[in-house]
C-alpha cells in the first residue's frame, strides 16, 4: 500500500525521489518527507511538484478517490511547510 498519492505516482511512472528533487530544486530529504506523508508541502512546493510530474496539484495532493481506497492522503496528515 502507498502512503501518499505522490509515492504511488513516482512508483508507477518509474521516477525516483532523487529525480523529483532535481526537477524541483528541493533536497531528497525534503521530497522523502512529502512522499512518506510526514510533512505536507506548502502550496508553492505543491505547484513545483505537480509541474515536475506534469499533473495538476489536485491530482497529486487532493485526490479523494485515492484517499478513499484505504490509502493515507498527505492533505489530512503531516505538518505543513513552505
Amino acid at each position: 500500500m502507498y502512503k501518499t498519492k505522490l509515492q504511488y505516482i513516482l512508483k508507477t511512472e518509474g521516477r525516483s525521489q532523487t529525480w523529483l528533487a532535481k526537477r524541483t530544486e528541493k533536497s531528497v530529504g525534503q521530497i522523502n518527507q512529502y512522499v512518506l506523508g510526514e510533512v505536507e508541502p506548502g502550496m508553492k512546493n505543491m505547484v513545483l511538484i505537480a509541474q515536475a510530474l506534469d499533473r495538476s496539484v489536485e491530482d497529486v495532493f487532493f485526490d479523494s478517490d485515492f484517499a478513499n481506497c484505504g490509502n493515507k492522503n498527505t492533505h489530512s496528515g503531516g505538518k505543513q511547510t513552505a
